[in-house]
């Protein structure tokens, strides 16, 4: 996260920084899974649940991970995305659109159209609402998890997940103008392994990514094909052509 952090400014995180106690069972998870970031590793052996380590305390550790990243990155974009500029959170590639409206049952109880930095606030306000409810994530060891925890816990990815579509569609050149682009990337990529390889997203959901995902989501090693996090490129990498972005970075 370190190289997110030295592009993206942390006081400008969208939301507060979640941190885990140190001595505590997910923070050793978590150094674990953060010691891994940078290896010359597959992505798809990253992402893997360590021997002996429980599944769901994984997936837990890494969704506040996910959304510690998220908020950073979009935590940069606050003021670019605007009602003005934003007005929806719609986002159409070719003949395919996709038009995400607002339901969390209680302050908005049917779906509603929302500007996209407002539909962005209120996501992750309940992502963060989800993260810190006991019941889903147990303190304890002891405390056995809920049985509706893997439901949840696809809903709060793919939640997080409208973020990069939105962020990508929307506000990539910004991204290229801070050289972030190769950050992004690779932090889409991580995202982009664990959820599949966890089946935590419908495909229908990462379909508007799909083009980005197939050039860089590959089952090869990320060093060097991909900076990882940490170091900065000098100058960032060329961007490839597609309907998804339709510009080259000039």
């Amino acid at each position: 996260m370190q190289g997110l952090i030295d592009i993206f400014k942390p006081e400008r995180t969208f939301r507060p920084q979640r941190k885990f106690t140190r001595d505590s069972k997910r923070g050793l998870l978590f150094e674990k899974a953060q010691a891994t970031l940078g290896l010359q590793l597959c992505m798809s052996d990253m992402v893997v649940v360590p021997p002996g380590e429980d599944k769901y305390e994984w997936i837990a550790v890494h969704a506040v991970d996910f959304f510690n990243r998220i908020s950073l990155i979009f935590g940069t974009l606050t003021d670019t995305c605007l009602s003005s500029t934003c007005p929806a959170m719609s986002h159409s590639n070719g003949s395919k659109r996709w038009d995400w409206k607002w339901q969390d049952n209680v302050r908005y109880k049917k779906p509603t159209r929302l500007p996209a930095p407002e539909y962005i606030f209120q996501l992750m306000n309940w992502v963060e609402h989800e993260l810190n409810d006991d019941e889903l994530f147990p303190l304890s060891s002891a405390e056995p998890w809920p049985r509706d925890f893997m439901r949840r816990i696809q809903r709060i990815f793919t939640r997080l997940h409208r973020v990069f579509v939105h962020v990508y569609y929307s506000h990539f050149r910004r991204i290229q103008e801070i050289a972030g682009e190769a950050q992004v990337n690779y932090c889409y990529k991580h995202f982009w392994f664990f959820v599949n390889a966890h089946a935590l997203i419908p495909q229908s959901e990462l379909e508007p990514l799909a083009d980005l995902a197939s050039r860089i989501c590959r089952k090869r090693k990320d060093y060097p094909d991909n900076i990882p996090p940490g170091l900065i490129p000098s100058t960032p990498p060329k961007p490839h052509k597609s309907s998804l972005f339709g510009y080259k970075k000039s």
